[in-house]
């Protein structure tokens, strides 16, 4: 079920009057900007001629701009309504300090009962069909990582098509060769730009194949795989580790799958049943961006809020190899050995304050959903859905690797971490579908955030993640609230996570009253479990979570000083532990009133308050992006 708009409101904005500037997809940029009334602005050397609303929300925002510095002395809201249907960007949305400034709310929202849908992405086709595959020619410098059809992301051409294969042996460098099992790859002469996915404990590799040698089995990669740490050697994790491959013609046999060659220009797909070339939407993400809000440190931007929109189709290509540490965190360039970045957000804020984004929808993107970055202030992401990411879904805060004066970000600049930013009430789902270590929720740098009342579900790996130091030295990380999240169906494909991953010192940081559930059994070497404090966690309050039907240990500390475990609900299957200490003194964790159960005696509806206390507070469906294309 996907989330409508928060019940509660909390703009600053007339709700239920006429809008100050309108936009539909009937409309026209040399149009007035209003629903046929009297005109109310108009853009400063550009006279209207024809009332009615604006086509685009880029001609709106001039208007705005052109109101807001013709009357800079008023205070009322200005209110932008946007109707329904599709609207196709030629460049991202950019705001900056002239879109909101001062105590002056501007309001980007749908009209009421609709849903507009903001797309960086192309319609591909019309299709020829060839013995009972669709192919096309796209035009221009393509490198197409992902496609959608009719709503769903499609599969890129993958072998074996629905489980992995494991390494033989591995080459004499350990980072750059592999022997495959006997029958396990067919014989292909010419590997074009088919890449290998390499699945570590936490993270993965996508790199190029060099070549494919049939007789010696040899499997040689064009780059290295994993970053340069040891332990992402190719047999650190396991013996004979997962992969499987991508992206080769031969490739092309299941429905739903697809395969460009960036030298031709061909995109071809095996339609799924009941497509045919007349009623599909095929779309291609072409911009690498949707929505930037960005300010400077001097003319932060203030007071913009977005409502009920959707953000759909972004692309992200890193190259010919992508090596991930953590949290979709990877070397950049392909040659590896370079600074490790995130993979970029198709929303992102920097030096924005009281910013909001309200029942809205970003998905089918090619890297990270939404990025509350640098030196935000009291922005809030609430009532939202974010589905369907290549990365993660919501990232708050930076990491540890910009510089500042020559000095470490953590060392020299505490007072511009982003601060006192809410998400509430948003569902993040089905994030890391091509990246499988990405999270649903990444909090770094940052403090005094406030992370409740969402669910995360159906995630490949954490669900949500606090802290980006390795020790216990003290960061811009802290007082962070982690409260009444549904976590669950998290760690479906990699292992060494938890419903909450934390990492690092974090005085007044609070992770309660979460219900967290189904973790599967580790598919790698370390365990996954309920929550999983990691090294350096200190200072941290763990009270009133349930966690169960969890394999492993619901609360696993690894390489921790003093924390504080409270009241918890923690159930175990017959045998399993409910706490597990690596390299950690369990006399460093205070235990209080924790209750431990059998799974096999656990009642949930004993605890079902508190169960349903947890996730969104309102559950009113929106219209997916599926439908509103239709």
């Amino acid at each position: 079920m996907y989330l409508g708009f928060c019940m509660v409101v909390s703009l600053c904005c007339r709700v239920g009057d006429a809008a100050d500037v309108y936009v539909s997809t009937r409309g026209d940029d040399a149009y007035t900007g209003t629903s046929g009334k009297v005109p109310r602005m108009l853009a400063s050397g550009k006279p209207a001629t024809s009332v009615g609303p604006f086509a685009t929300i880029e001609r709106a925002q001039q208007a705005v701009r052109a109101w807001k510095a013709k009357q800079p002395e008023r205070t009322d809201p200005i209110v932008v309504e946007i109707g329904g249907g599709l609207y196709r960007l030629k460049a991202p949305l950019t705001f900056g300090p002239g879109d909101g400034s001062g105590n002056r709310t501007v309001l980007y929202t749908a009209a009421t009962g609709q849903r507009p849908i903001i797309s960086g992405g192309r319609r591909v086709g019309p299709w020829v069909e060839e013995g009972g595959i669709w192919q096309v020619k796209l035009a221009g410098d393509w490198r197409l990582n992902e496609l959608f059809v009719n709503g769903r992301r499609a599969t890129r051409a993958r072998y074996p098509n629905d489980r992995y294969l494991r390494v033989e042996t591995v080459g004499d460098d350990n980072r750059t060769s592999f022997t495959w099992n006997k029958g396990d790859l067919p014989a292909l002469a010419d590997p074009g730009p088919m890449q290998l996915v390499f699945l570590h404990d936490w993270s993965i590799t996508r790199v190029r194949i060099k070549s494919l040698d049939a007789g010696t089995r040899r499997l040689p990669t064009a780059y290295p795989v994993g970053p340069p740490a040891r332990h992402y050697s190719l047999n650190h994790f396991a013996r004979h580790p997962r992969y499987y491959l991508e992206n080769h013609v031969s490739f092309l046999d299941a429905p739903g799958e697809w395969r460009h060659d960036p030298a031709t220009g061909i995109l071809r797909y095996k339609p799924r049943e009941g497509e045919t070339r007349d009623n599909i939407i095929a779309v291609a993400p072409y911009l690498t961006k949707l929505l930037t809000v960005k300010g400077t440190a001097d003319q932060p931007v203030r007071n913009l809020r977005f409502r009920g929109l959707t953000l759909v189709h972004c692309a992200y290509c890193p190259g010919e190899r992508y090596a991930a540490g953590q949290a979709a965190f990877h070397e950049e360039g392909d040659a590896g050995g370079g600074l490790r970045i995130p993979t970029p957000a198709a929303v992102t804020f920097d030096f924005a304050e009281a910013c909001e984004m309200q029942g809205c929808r970003v998905e089918h993107v090619g890297g990270s959903g939404v990025w509350i970055r640098q030196r935000n202030r009291r922005c809030a992401l609430t009532g939202c859905a974010i589905n369907d990411t290549g990365g993660n879904g919501v990232m708050i805060g930076e990491d540890c690797y910009r510089r500042v004066d020559g000095n470490g970000w953590c060392d020299a600049a505490p007072g511009q971490a982003t601060t006192q930013c809410t998400l509430t009430d948003n569902t993040i789902e089905r994030v890391g579908q091509r990246f499988y270590g990405a999270v649903g929720v990444w909090v770094g740098m940052a403090n005094h955030i406030t992370v409740a009342h969402n669910e995360v579900r159906n995630t490949p790996y954490t669900g949500i993640s606090v802290g980006w130091m390795w020790n216990p030295r003290p960061t811009p990380c802290h007082h962070n609230i982690i409260e009444k999240n549904h976590i669950h169906h998290i760690m479906q494909t990699l292992s060494d996570g938890g419903g909450v991953y934390t990492l690092g010192r974090q005085p007044g940081a609070r992770l309660i009253g979460n219900v967290i559930h189904d973790v599967p059994r580790n598919a790698g070497r370390a365990e996954s479990n309920g929550m999983f404090l990691d090294q350096g966690t200190t200072d941290l309050l763990i009270a009133d979570n349930i966690i169960y039907n969890v394999d492993r240990a619901p609360l696993r500390f690894h390489q921790c000083t003093t924390n504080i475990s409270r009241n918890n609900v923690l159930v175990v299957p017959s045998g399993q532990p409910p706490y597990r200490y690596n390299n950690t003194n369990a006399e460093d964790i205070t235990r209080e009133g924790d209750m431990v159960i059998e799974w096999n005696t656990f009642d949930p509806g004993v605890y079902h308050a508190a169960i349903e206390a947890a996730g969104p507070r309102d559950h009113r469906a929106g219209t997916s992006a599926a439908d509103a294309q239709r």
